[in-house]
């Protein structure tokens, strides 16, 4: 099957939230970083549709987590919009860049992750603001 095809089944897979499908097609060769015909990441499709063990083996399979889809929209964008805290603790887990700037200078994810809790917004203020941060 070619790398075309496993990537579109991939994201299928993904979209559809059958873990199984996406470990037998990421094992077949099919890419972490694979995009749709209109440029959107498969790691940002995962969060989008909020499926935690979907995204969780996209990034043990090296899925760029800072990868934007043609919009600009990275996954942790993508997730805080959509409101899934899990995801996006596993993205911020693997070192997703919080730092990002609205074309007015504000942080992006401040905004974004107001509809999601105090708890995590509180837990993503201190990432951003420690030594560590990307």
């Amino acid at each position: 099957m070619s790398g075309c095809r496993l990537d579109a089944e991939l994201i299928a897979a993904v979209r559809s939230g059958h873990v199984s499908e996406v470990a037998s097609l990421l094992e077949a060769g099919a890419s972490a970083n694979a995009r749709d015909d209109q440029g959107r990441t498969i790691l940002g499709w995962g969060c989008y549709h909020g499926r935690f063990e979907c995204v969780q083996l996209l990034l043990q399979c090296r899925a760029d987590v800072d990868n934007a889809n043609t919009s600009g929209n990275t996954a942790l964008l993508i997730c805080a919009d959509s409101g899934h805290p899990d995801c996006l603790q596993l993205l911020i887990g693997a070192s997703a860049a919080i730092n990002r700037t609205d074309t007015n200078g504000a942080p992006e994810h401040v905004w974004r992750c107001m509809r999601i809790g105090s708890t995590l917004l509180h837990f993503l203020w201190c990432r951003l603001h420690s030594t560590d941060r990307r």
